[in-house]
């Protein structure tokens, strides 16, 4: 369950695609760290939510890493063109546990391939056992210290002596 804005395409039964999702920037340079331009960069992905303390305090220069939030449904983009037309490079982008989402039931917590509302084959089946009859409680006739069964013993008629449950 998630709580979001009301829009007019609201539906009860149907789950938002839009989901939080940690983005690194492997090798991306120092200088691009700053809150804005992470900010600016992110946007083409979705809505910058947090970004890493690591990054923001400039103790791993390795990678940036940001939270964004998403819409899952969209193809993830593995790189993005930082610069002008004519100057610029290509940035490396990688997802951290991109959730899975079912675009068919539009549910999160499994893809189309295994869904199965779509493919009701997939589902897995019951295997009945046989029920096992449960059998009545066995009165026994308690004779000094030896107890046994009445029942087996053909005695459940009753002579007159105290009966107890075990």
């Amino acid at each position: 369950m998630s709580v979001s804005k009301w829009s007019l395409d609201f539906r009860a039964n149907k789950e938002i695609s839009i989901a939080p999702v940690w983005v690194s920037f492997p090798g991306l340079p120092i200088p691009f760290f700053g809150r804005q331009v992470l900010h600016k960069l992110t946007s083409v992905l979705g809505r910058l939510l947090k970004i890493d303390a690591a990054t923001g305090d400039l103790r791993r220069p390795s990678v940036a890493r940001v939270l964004v939030e998403m819409d899952v449904t969209q193809t993830p983009v593995s790189r993005i063109w930082i610069g002008e037309e004519e100057y610029g490079f290509w940035q490396k982008v990688e997802y951290e546990n991109w959730p899975e989402f079912c675009s068919f039931c539009e549910r999160f917590g499994h893809e189309e391939q295994q869904c199965f509302k779509k493919h009701p084959t997939l589902k897995p089946t019951k295997i009945s056992q046989p029920q096992q009859t449960l059998s009545r409680p066995t009165w026994v006739r308690r004779q000094g210290d030896a107890v046994r069964d009445i029942r087996k013993s053909g005695m459940e008629g009753g002579d007159g002596g105290a009966e107890a449950g075990i």
